[in-house]
C-alpha cells in the first residue's frame, strides 16, 4: 500500500514563520509507513519558534529511535499511541521547567498524524487541525482547542496540561488527509479545493494544489504563517480485501 504526500510552508506576511512541519515515508517490508505533524509556535510568547522546533525534532528522534523499529517488527499503533503520549507529557514538563528557568511564557501547538498499512493515529493539541477530504468535501476531523476568549486552552507548554485528543481508524477509499496550522483555516476557504483523492495523481499536483491554495488563502486576507501536509492513498495501487 502506497501514498502521495506533499507539503507547503510559508511565513505569509510575518518576519519569521513559527510553524514547523515534519513529512517522512518510511519504505518497510510490511508496507509503507508515513507520518506527518505540524507544530505551531505561539506567537503572542517568547520563543514560539524555538518551542515548534524543539517539539519537531524530539517527536522525530523518538519516532525513529522508539516507535518505527517496533512497529516494522509487529507492534500496533496502540504502541506508538502509547510512546508518543508519554513524549508530549515530557515535552510539557521540560517546556514548564525552561518557562520558570527564563521567567517567559512558551508553547506549541502540535498536530500528528501517522498512517501504517490501512491504520491510522492521529494526536493533537491546540488550534491546528487534520482536515480528511473526500470527494470534494472537506471536514475538520478535530477539535479546535480554545478558550471562551478565543485563547488555547490545550497545547504544549504555556497551557495547564491537558490530555492531547487522540483518534485512530481505516483508512477508507478516496479519502486524503490535510494537517495543517491555524493559517491553512481561519480563513474558512474551501480546503478541499484541488484536493479531490480522486484526482490527484502525482506529488508535484498535491505541492502546487497547496500553493494554490496558499496564494488564495493571502489574497483573502491571510497574514499569518500558513502550513500543510496532505497524504492521499495512490488510486492506482491501492489493493482493496
Amino acid at each position: 500500500m502506497k501514498y502521495l504526500s506533499s507539503a507547503y510552508w510559508d511565513a505569509g506576511s510575518r518576519n519569521r514563520n513559527e510553524d514547523s512541519l515534519l513529512l517522512e515515508v518510511e519504505r518497510t517490508f510490511r508496507g509503507q509507513l508515513i507520518y506527518g505533524m505540524v507544530c505551531d509556535g505561539i506567537g503572542s510568547l517568547e520563543e514560539g519558534e524555538k518551542a515548534s522546533g524543539y517539539i519537531l525534532e524530539e517527536i522525530h528522534s523518538i519516532m525513529e529511535e522508539k516507535v518505527l523499529p517496533k512497529l516494522i517488527n509487529g507492534r500496533s499503533l496502540f504502541f506508538a499511541r502509547r510512546i508518543l503520549l508519554q513524549a508530549i507529557f515530557k515535552l510539557y514538563k521540560q517546556f514548564a521547567e525552561y518557562a520558570v528557568y527564563k521567567n517567559i511564557n512558551l508553547g506549541s501547538t502540535f498536530s500528528f498524524l501517522i498512517i501504517f498499512k490501512k491504520r491510522f493515529l492521529i494526536i493533537h493539541l491546540g488550534d491546528s487541525a487534520i482536515i480528511k477530504i473526500k470527494r470534494n468535501k472537506s471536514k475538520i476531523i478535530t477539535p479546535i482547542h480554545h478558550n471562551t476568549d478565543g485563547s488555547l486552552s490545550h497545547c504544549i507548554g504555556n497551557c495547564r496540561y491537558q490530555k492531547p485528543y487522540v483518534a485512530s481508524g481505516f483508512i477508507h477509499r478516496n479519502e486524503g488527509f490535510l494537517i495543517c496550522t491555524d493559517g491553512f483555516i481561519k480563513r474558512k476557504s474551501d480546503y478541499a479545493y484541488g484536493l479531490n483523492p480522486k484526482d490527484i495523481e502525482s506529488e508535484e499536483q498535491i505541492e502546487i494544489r497547496l500553493k494554490e491554495i496558499g496564494k488564495k488563502l493571502k489574497k483573502l486576507g491571510e497574514k499569518d504563517n500558513i502550513s500543510a501536509i496532505y497524504i492521499v492513498p495512490r488510486k492506482d495501487i491501492f489493493i482493496w480485501k
